[in-house]
């Protein structure tokens, strides 16, 4: 940036990171694009691919995903090695006619993709709010009561489920059904934690027990036999 820059430039740099994590990829011929790392998908949940890099996979770049001669997606490869809902994203990305195209950063959240003050302040209230909900989270973890700690891990419990069965299964939860399912597993939490201080309790009674009857040896010249009881009830 050179020495004494301008606050023109300043100003540009300070705000490179909006661009950095706002932007994604127009497809040319997917030379510059990374499959697994960059943003280039016009999917209705990210603009990344949901399923990690397999370990064995040697897929780097977009233009390995494409057929050259055709200018279409490879669809034996995206069906093979794609998840549903990562294939279908893939196919419903546009490609160009020629193969001479440059892949181009356009910025997603206006008409004509084109860079807007309006946009930007848009997208970086959404960037706080996300950082004020983890912030939040980790507030309530420090100084809550384990109560609201219980609430907080099953409904990202929930969701973590939620977002497994979108991804592997293709199955898509309304609201009302996650909300019902955190109740369920909130009430089955109580009760498995009142079961399990209810058998830590008698567990501790009958070590107890067994601690004041101690088996002892006989005296000398003496046998014990030793036997096993169990007892059905009070009254048994």
């Amino acid at each position: 940036m050179g020495y004494q820059p301008s606050y023109t430039w300043r100003s540009i740099l300070s705000a490179r990171w909006v661009l950095e994590k706002g932007a994604i990829w127009k497809v040319g011929n997917g030379t510059q694009i990374r499959i697994w790392e960059d943003r280039w998908l016009h999917g209705p949940h990210c603009y990344r691919l949901l399923q990690p890099q397999q370990l064995d996979s040697e897929l780097q770049w977009v233009s390995d995903l494409i057929d050259h001669d055709t200018r279409t997606w490879r669809h034996d490869l995206l069906s093979t090695q794609f998840n549903e809902v990562d294939a279908s994203n893939i196919f419903g990305v546009p490609l160009s006619m020629c193969n001479d195209d440059d892949d181009e950063l356009i910025w997603p959240f206006t008409k004509h993709n084109c860079y807007s003050v309006k946009s930007v302040y848009h997208f970086i209230t959404e960037q706080h709010s996300v950082s004020e909900f983890l912030d939040w989270l980790i507030d309530r973890i420090l100084h809550n009561c384990q109560e609201v700690i219980e609430w907080i891990a099953v409904i990202c419990w929930v969701i973590w489920a939620g977002s497994n069965a979108l991804l592997f299964d293709n199955i898509t939860y309304l609201l009302q059904e996650s909300v019902l399912k955190v109740q369920l597993l909130f009430k089955e939490l109580n009760i498995f934690s009142a079961d399990l201080g209810s058998i830590s309790s008698s567990s501790s009674q009958t070590n107890h027990s067994r601690q004041s009857s101690r088996w002892q040896c006989p005296h000398l010249f003496h046998m014990k036999l030793n036997t096993d009881v169990a007892k059905l009830s009070e009254n048994e």
